[in-house]
């Protein structure tokens, strides 16, 4: 790679024609069409850290790809330690180029100036660019191009039970909660976004599971995704209403047609009739009213990421260090922060 040239930047200090290209090589290939692979999402870690850049690799001036990352502290800046962009938060994570562009780890390293990088949510489609990791989980995909009707006719093929059982307890909520509606806002306010991260951290609590909300960066994040919101990175609402009860509710995230789940909140009051399945159900059948073409669960392979998926995606964690004794220190903080990783996401999960 004699002939490419790298910067590190803040990602506010993008100008518009690196933005344009960033969004270009987006939408080249298709793994990448998610919200957390968009500069927004960058800028949006920035703004609430102060600690997120990106290597921009250039070639004859024109840019070729881009690898957007943060430090988790001024302490880990100080041992040359990064991680992905919007660490916990993010569920994609990896360079951002266009198809032919590969890299080593180590010269990946050496670009962004880092004694070590680690990166939790590493997708198989990052192979082609040369960054593959260290171990492989299973994550489910909803493709809905051709429309929920067909969707749901194949998967009738395949899990008619669960089909039918579902459209029981649809019945069933119905005649105990009334009519349901389901309501996709597209535009959700600032306070309909604090009122769900403040629900979701309620359920947190109740479930025991870890809480991502913790650190006020997190909040920060998703309020700066809300405030400088565009087509390639906007945070969106799924509501599913029983009369003036709200029965589930899911924060996600919306690339073009590309929507991520992120945070669900259910009611526990009416966890037997499975209102994050009827949600999803509703979001399925009208998903072409609301622009979606293809639904990504994340990591994950529980029942109910399973029991709608009609694909499968893998991702791996990678843990890259650079050589001699001044990378010692970033390799103990990893170590320590790859055991805690594995144990938070075992427990939010």
């Amino acid at each position: 790679m004699t002939d490419i040239r790298t910067d590190i930047v803040r990602p506010s200090e993008l100008d518009a024609a690196s933005i344009a290209a960033w969004h270009a090589m987006m939408q080249e290939t298709a793994c990448l069409q998610r919200a957390f692979f968009a500069p927004e999402f960058a800028l949006a870690c920035e703004r609430a850290t102060n600690l997120a850049r990106v290597v921009v690799f250039r070639k004859n001036h024109i840019p070729v790809a881009f690898f957007p990352f943060q430090y988790a502290n001024r302490w880990r800046k100080l041992a040359g330690a990064g991680e992905q962009i919007g660490g916990y938060l993010s569920n994609h994570a990896g360079l951002i180029a266009s198809p032919g562009f590969s890299i080593e780890p180590q010269f990946l390293i050496a670009a962004a100036r880092l004694k070590a990088l680690f990166i939790n949510s590493l997708h198989e489609g990052q192979a082609p660019f040369g960054l593959t990791g260290q171990s492989s989980r299973i994550g489910h995909i909803m493709d809905l191009r051709a429309g929920g009707a067909q969707y749901f006719q194949e998967l009738s093929n395949t899990r008619g039970h669960f089909l039918r059982d579902t459209r029981r307890r649809l019945r069933d909520a119905q005649k105990k909660f009334g009519a349901l509606e389901f309501v996709f806002e597209s535009a959700p306010t600032l306070a309909d976004i604090r009122d769900l991260i403040d629900a979701k951290r309620d359920q947190y609590a109740r479930t025991g599971a870890g809480d991502v909300f913790d650190n006020p960066v997190a909040a920060s994040i998703v309020e700066s995704i809300f405030q400088h919101s565009s087509v390639h990175c906007r945070p969106v609402i799924s509501v599913l209403w029983a009369g003036d009860q709200v029965l589930a509710r899911h924060l996600g995230l919306m690339s073009h047609g590309v929507w991520s789940g992120w945070f669900p909140v259910y009611d526990p009051a009416i966890k037997d009739f499975s209102p994050g399945r009827l949600l999803l159900w509703h979001m399925i059948n009208q998903a072409s009213e609301n622009g979606i073409t293809f639904i990504d669960r994340g990591e994950g392979n529980s029942r109910a990421k399973r029991d709608f998926s009609n694909g499968t995606q893998f991702f791996g964690k990678a843990y890259w260090c650079g050589g001699g004794v001044t990378a010692l220190p970033a390799r103990a903080q990893f170590s320590l922060q790859w055991r805690l990783q594995a144990n938070k996401q075992k427990s939010a999960a």
